[in-house]
C-alpha cells in the first residue's frame, strides 16, 4: 500500500457530507462555509456511490470510476460498504477493484516505480556477488547507467533489461507495476461515507439532545456502542454532534 497516497486520498475527503442520498446511494460533496460561497456545494472531488444490481459497488463522479465486485445482492447496503471500507488498500481490495473495474485500469504502470525495482534488482545482484562469489559487475554497469538514463515508457524499460539479462527477465517481470490513484480515492470516499453513517447512527442515541438518553435493552442503564459503555446522561460520542457541541459551547 502506498501510504504517502492513501493519507492524500483521505485528506481530500475529510470535510464531504452527505448531499444527498436515496437506497443504496449517496451522494459526497464538501460544503463552503465562509466567503461569497458560503453554503454553496463544492464541485472538487464530489462523489457518487450506489450499489449495483448484482452485488457491484460504483464509486466515481469527479474522480476516475471505480467498481469493486462482487458482495451478495442484498439490500443491507452499509454492509456493502463496510466489505471494502473496513479494509486498507490491501491485495484483496486492489483484486475486487481488479474484477469490477478491469485489471488494465487499476494495475498501472508508473515510472517511479520501475525505477525502484531495477534499483532492488541491482542490490539483489550485488549482494549475491558477494555471498557466491558470483561476478554481475557487467549487468550491475548497465543497470546504473539505465537508472541515469531511465526511459519514461514500460516498452523501453522492459528491452532494456531483456537487453542486459536475457536469460532472467521473464522471471523479473512486470516491472513497475503499481495500483491506480483511482482505488485510493474511491477506498477513502467510501470510508468517509462510512464514517458520517456512523455518526448520524451516534447522534441516534442522543436524539438531538446532545447527551445518551436511550438504553439499548430494557432495565440497561446506557449503551454499548463500538466497544465502549455510555450511561445515561453522558455527552453523545458523535464527533460532530450538534447537540453536543452546543452543551459544551453552553
Amino acid at each position: 500500500m502506498d501510504r504517502d497516497l492513501a493519507e492524500d486520498a483521505r485528506r481530500a475527503y475529510k470535510d464531504h457530507l452527505i448531499r444527498k442520498q436515496s437506497p443504496g446511494r449517496w451522494l459526497l460533496q464538501r460544503q463552503y462555509t465562509d466567503g461569497k460561497w458560503a453554503g454553496s456545494w463544492d464541485s472538487s472531488f464530489y462523489t457518487e456511490i450506489i450499489c449495483l444490481e448484482g452485488g457491484q459497488l460504483f464509486v466515481g463522479g469527479d474522480i476516475d470510476h471505480t467498481i469493486f465486485a462482487y458482495y451478495s445482492d442484498s439490500t443491507d447496503f452499509e454492509a456493502r460498504l463496510r466489505w471494502i471500507g473496513k479494509h486498507s488498500v490491501d491485495s484483496y481490495i486492489v483484486e475486487k477493484a481488479c474484477i469490477g473495474t478491469g485489471r488494465e485500469l487499476i494495475e498501472i504502470w508508473d515510472q517511479d516505480q520501475a525505477e525502484k525495482d531495477v534499483t532492488w534488482r541491482v542490490e539483489y545482484l550485488r549482494k549475491h556477488d558477494q555471498e557466491d562469489g558470483t561476478d554481475h559487475s557487467v549487468e550491475i554497469d548497465e543497470y546504473e547507467y539505465l537508472l541515469a538514463y531511465f526511459p519514461n515508457n514500460e516498452h523501453e524499460v522492459c528491452n532494456k533489461i531483456y537487453d542486459i539479462e536475457p536469460s532472467s527477465a521473464p522471471d523479473l517481470f512486470p516491472i513497475g507495476m503499481t495500483t491506480s490513484p483511482r482505488v485510493y480515492f474511491a477506498h477513502a470516499a467510501i470510508q468517509r461515507l462510512l464514517t458520517l453513517l456512523e455518526e448520524k447512527n451516534e447522534c441516534d442515541l442522543c436524539r438531538g439532545q446532545g447527551i445518551v438518553t436511550k438504553s439499548m435493552t430494557k432495565g440497561y442503564s446506557g449503551v454499548i456502542h463500538r466497544g465502549k459503555h455510555y450511561s445515561l446522561g453522558d455527552l453523545c460520542p458523535a464527533e460532530n454532534c450538534k447537540g453536543k457541541n452546543e452543551r459544551e459551547n453552553e
